[in-house]
Formats: C-alpha cells, structure tokens, sequence
C-alpha cells in the first residue's frame, strides 16, 4: 500500500463535504444579496469564510495524514501492539482489525511450525523404529523361524499403520465414520491380532467382555485398543494381560514394569518415554501419543494408573450415548 497521499487525494475523498460547503456558499450569497446587503461585502464575508475552511482542511488533510502514515506503518510492521493512539474512532476501529488480524497470522505461523516440527519427530522416531523389525528378518531368515517371522512381520504392519493413522488423524480431509459398535467384537479382533506374540512371550490373556453397543468409529477405535494391547505386550516380559469390557468403558490390566507416578501427565507427549525408556531403548513414545490424539477424536477418555513393577491400567471411558 503506497505511502503517498497529497493533499489533493485528501480533497478527493472529502468532494462531498465540498461541494456542501460551496452549496452553503450560494445559499448565503443569495439571501444576503436578496437583503440588499452590499456585493463586495459578500464577497468580502466569503472570502474569509473559504479561508477558514481551506485552513481547517489543511488542518484535517494533516491530521489525516498521520493517522494514515500510522496505519501504514503499523500494517506493514511486525509489531502486534499499536504504538499510536489514534483519536479518530474509525482508525481505531481498523487498527484494532490489523491487530487481530496479525494475532490470527501469527498463530497459524506458530500452530503450522508446530505441527512440522511433530511431524519431522514423528518420521524421525518411525524410521527408528522400524528399522528393529527389519533386521530381526534378516536374521530370522537365516534360521527360517516361521513363527518369529509372522511376529516381525506383525511389527512392521503395525508401524506402518502407525504412520497411516498419524497421516489420516492430522489430515483435515479425514472423516470418521461413526456407527453402532459392539465392544467386545472389536476387543476380540484386536486379541487374535496379537495370538502369535502371547503364545511365544507365555503371557496369558484373560477377558471379561459384555455385549455393550456405543457410537463410535470401528476402525479407529480397533486401533486405539491394538495399540494399548500392543504396549502391554512390549512391556510384559511374564505374567497375564486383563481386558474387561462394560456398558461404556474398556479396561486394559497388564503385569508389566508399570510406569513412574511422576512420568504419568506426560505419557501422552510425542516422543515422551521417561522411565521405560531408560530402561527400555525400544521405547519411542509414538503410540500412546497417537491413541490420545485418536481417542479425543472420538469423544473418549483415557484414564491410566501405575505402578513400578507391578503393572499399568488402562481404562478407556465412552461418552457417547450407549445402545442397548
């Protein structure tokens, strides 16, 4: 936007208010006139009243003037506060919409750097990860272990689930498609997934599932609780895995190594593993931070409890209307 404005432009702008006063003008030469009241002392008291106005209006153009060259500044500026205190309201008023308008920019600024920012430690983390996977293969084929093979093959379609879900999830053309679902199907979908790592790993598997109907997202929801089952697994080297459904909750109970009181708020960062991964390298801190970000998606709650060697609870509370 040009810093230029003369004071013909000014002129311009206020050719409505000239042309009033020059209508005003006519009207009060023609009244005195009609009094008989001198011609040159018309003229005289038109002058001078012309005179005023053009000096008021210079008075005004520079006025104006300023508080353009203000805006202009302001809006070209990367300042977010206003340094000028403008005292014609309507300036007020637009510096006042430059302001938010600034605030709105800069907040998408920062919410997209954000999200880059994830997104670069999440492929980071992901490619890591699955590199484990892959060279467990390596080996497993020199000693064709059928059995190992199916699991590290499992692994690697959960990570790239992984990353389609965290695609899909941050996309803002991803739907969810909610309809009635019954608890229990979806739980023994997610518990045949993962049969093969509980019989090689000897981790016993109990459940208790009622016939419970929510509105929810089948898919989505499936790979909520395959992840939850998933990390009860990785951090389950002896004992059993408890899974009970209800009317609007699921519980996930394992024996693990449990986690620490003071980790908990944080479990759900991206990239966040605290005391598992100190003592767990294979820890990334992607999953659950996916589950939280799926779940809140979904309208569900997730409540977890600890503690250090004794295992972790997961419980998953639905808050849309159950179905019976």
């Amino acid at each position: 936007m040009s810093r230029r404005i003369s004071y013909f432009d000014y002129v311009k702008l206020r050719i409505s208010y000239l042309f009033m006063c020059i209508l005003m003008g006519v009207v009060f030469f023609v009244v005195l006139y009609s009094r008989n009241i001198n011609v040159s002392s018309i003229f005289y008291a038109l002058l001078i009243s012309f005179a005023v106005l053009f000096l008021c209006s210079l008075y005004f153009y520079g006025r104006y003037k300023l508080n353009y060259l203000s805006l202009i500044d302001f809006l070209n500026s990367d300042e977010i506060n206003l340094k000028v205190d403008f005292s014609d309201p309507v300036y007020k008023l637009l510096a006042q919409g430059i302001r938010d308008y600034k605030i709105q920019k800069t907040n998408f600024i920062s919410d997209d750097r954000k999200r880059l920012d994830e997104i670069n430690k999440f492929y980071t983390m992901w490619t890591h990860q699955i590199k484990t996977p892959i060279a467990a293969l390596n080996l497993m084929l020199e000693d064709k272990n059928e059995s190992d093979l199916k699991i590290e093959v499992m692994k690697i379609e959960d990570y790239v689930n992984m990353l389609l879900a965290y695609y899909r999830n941050n996309s803002p053309t991803t739907d969810y498609s909610f309809s009635k679902v019954r608890l229990d199907d979806v739980i023994r979908s997610s518990v045949r997934k993962y049969a093969d790592v509980f019989i090689k790993n000897k981790i016993k598997i109990k459940v208790d599932l009622k016939e419970a109907v929510v509105i929810s997202d089948s898919k989505w929801l499936e790979f909520i609780i395959s992840q939850l089952i998933s990390n009860s697994l990785k951090y389950t080297k002896s004992g059993e895995i408890t899974i009970i459904s209800a009317e609007n909750f699921i519980s996930i109970k394992d024996t693990g190594i449990g986690i620490e009181k003071s980790d908990l708020p944080r479990i759900f960062e991206l990239g966040f593993t605290g005391y598992n991964g100190r003592i767990y390298t294979k820890s990334t801190g992607i999953g659950l931070n996916l589950v939280k970000s799926v779940a809140d998606n979904l309208n569900i709650d997730i409540e977890v409890d600890s503690n250090v060697g004794e295992g972790t609870t997961v419980k998953l509370k639905f808050n849309n209307r159950i179905l019976q």
